[in-house]
């Protein structure tokens, strides 16, 4: 069987590869605090992807734990916002005390009508912040460098994203300006969700309580060892 050789001018993400994708994607523990989100990227000609996950500060990684994909021309909002709103619940309530957490932030591209609408629809409990979407091309470099330094894990149930980030190409060659179409995959969607969320990760808040794994015993032993 001949191996299919990426073109790097057409590729958007060039790095992904089947070896890459076997060390990525894999089921990753969860550390005890984290900060949650959730991104959408909204495609009515395409797919809309919705990305849930987590940063899990101490190993510095970003875990995309779930996906939700519709496609664009055939979601129903009522319904919609409440697999949403379902997945948040599946994927974020502790079991032993049955306790509920909201995610940090929640972002999506651009579309006021959806948004009002997933709001009014969830009694103002669901409500996205719009994601930030200048210097694309800076970001989606950011991207590729995590990919390939393995600071993105992705679970195997997310096959949208997996197949988007490996297969996603540019429209043009030399024009890194849009994506292209596909019949199946759409406008590689699931790529713009993924730079939203490394967008709104942020990067640099501790999400564990002061004190959290020290040491009691240790503490006493150097006292000792100093008096």
């Amino acid at each position: 069987m001949c191996e299919i050789v990426k073109d790097e001018e057409m590729s958007v993400l060039p790095e992904v590869d089947d070896d890459l994708l076997a060390k990525i994607v894999k089921t990753w523990d969860e550390p005890p605090y984290k900060h949650r989100y959730v991104s959408m990227d909204i495609g009515f000609k395409d797919l809309t992807v919705v990305l849930y996950g987590y940063y899990d500060f101490r190993n510095d990684v970003v875990v995309i734990q779930d996906e939700i994909v519709r496609n664009g021309k055939q979601i129903h909002l009522p319904v919609f916002t409440k697999e949403l709103a379902a997945k948040e619940e599946e994927l974020w309530t502790n079991p032993l005390t049955n306790e509920m957490f909201r995610p940090d932030l929640r972002v999506s591209d651009v579309n006021p009508f959806v948004l009002q609408e997933i709001s009014v629809h969830s009694d103002g409990e669901i409500n996205f912040a719009i994601a930030s979407k200048d210097n694309k091309l800076a970001h989606l470099n950011k991207l590729r460098v995590m990919l390939a330094g393995e600071k993105i894990i992705i679970n195997p149930k997310c096959t949208t994203l997996i197949r988007h980030i490996k297969n996603a190409r540019w429209k043009e060659k030399g024009n890194k300006d849009d994506f292209a179409r596909s019949p199946d995959d759409g406008h590689y969607d699931a790529v713009d969700a993924l730079l939203y969320f490394i967008r709104a990760v942020n990067y640099n808040k501790n999400p564990y309580p002061a004190g959290y794994g020290f040491n009691v015993r240790n503490m006493h032993i150097e006292k000792a060892m100093i008096s």
